[in-house]
């Protein structure tokens, strides 16, 4: 906390800012924990640096090699062909899983069942027991 703001200190670097929110630890343990994490000491020098704080009037730097910058363009375009190719591999196997385990074999067994099967036997097996109205039996 501030003493003469009156408010807390904005943290300088990711690691502050996931140590304070989560632990909510003294300035201290922050201060060291991204002191090993791999500052450097730099005086004076910004390009490609990000500050991380200062001991006696040096500051110390961290490369921004180190720090990934976040995507912050186009993240729905890249989810969305990640999740669309997913979508279409799951539908293609699901579709060659049902040809190959249901389809096929039903029209194995049609084939088989027609293979031998006598359309006017069945008929006068059936007018027989008289299922039929129109063809009394013999």
């Amino acid at each position: 906390m501030d003493a003469a703001q009156g408010r807390a200190r904005r943290p300088q670097c990711a690691q502050q800012r996931r140590l304070s929110r989560a632990a909510r630890r003294s300035e201290e343990v922050v201060s060291r924990a991204c002191a090993v994490a791999g500052p450097q000491w730099v005086p004076g020098s910004r390009v490609g640096r990000t500050v991380v704080g200062s001991r006696g009037g040096n500051r110390i730097t961290m490369s921004s090699a180190l720090l990934p910058k976040p995507q912050m363009r186009r993240l729905l375009a890249r989810r969305m062909k990640f999740h669309l190719f997913g979508a279409f591999f799951v539908s293609v196997g699901c579709a060659a899983l049902y040809k190959f385990g249901v389809a096929e074999p039903r029209k194995r067994a049609y084939a088989e069942f027609y293979k031998n099967y006598d359309p006017m036997k069945d008929f006068e097996v059936m007018r027989a027991a008289g299922v039929f109205e129109s063809a009394q039996p013999k």
